[in-house]
């Protein structure tokens, strides 16, 4: 086999290596949204992502509901980091229990910040779907995206 017919080979090969781990990644991310779909009676689901070029990537998924005084505080915060097609989802209880304006002030790093932010934007724009968020939300407002979850 001459080397340029070994090159192609190798490039296809990596290829189907690298399509193999997107579906494998996929398929995680879909089991995981269906989870929290199904565990979570109410509430709103919003994701969001960083990409990272030199930095980890981070995809987030923030699922939030009202607490007794009616603010939306977050049930449960994943977090997805790395740079490869191995990265999983993590929960992060450090960050459950907050209000989504709370954990949008939190410093950390810029990934997982804009990751965060962007799946909180989602969630408040799915909870003011004409754009007329509340003074105190207006920093959160964003596109919608956001799935709510059916009660």
């Amino acid at each position: 086999m001459s080397g340029w017919q070994f090159g192609l080979l190798l490039l296809g090969a990596l290829w189907a290596l690298q399509s193999l781990g997107t579906w494998l990644q996929m398929r995680h991310y879909t089991r995981i949204m269906g989870g929290i779909l199904r565990d979570e009676p109410s509430g709103f689901v919003g994701t969001g992502a960083a990409r990272g070029t030199i930095a980890k990537g981070v995809v987030a998924i923030v699922v939030s509901g009202p607490d007794e005084k009616g603010e939306q505080r977050t049930r449960r915060v994943l977090l997805m980091e790395g740079r490869s097609m191995l990265a999983r989802f993590r929960p992060a209880p450090e960050l459950e229990g907050l209000t989504l304006e709370e954990l949008a002030a939190l410093d950390m790093p810029a990934g997982r910040q804009t990751a965060l932010r962007a799946a909180i934007a989602r969630i408040e724009a799915t909870r003011h779907p004409e754009g007329n968020a509340p003074a105190s939300d207006t920093a959160l407002s964003a596109p919608a995206g956001a799935v709510p979850n059916p009660a």
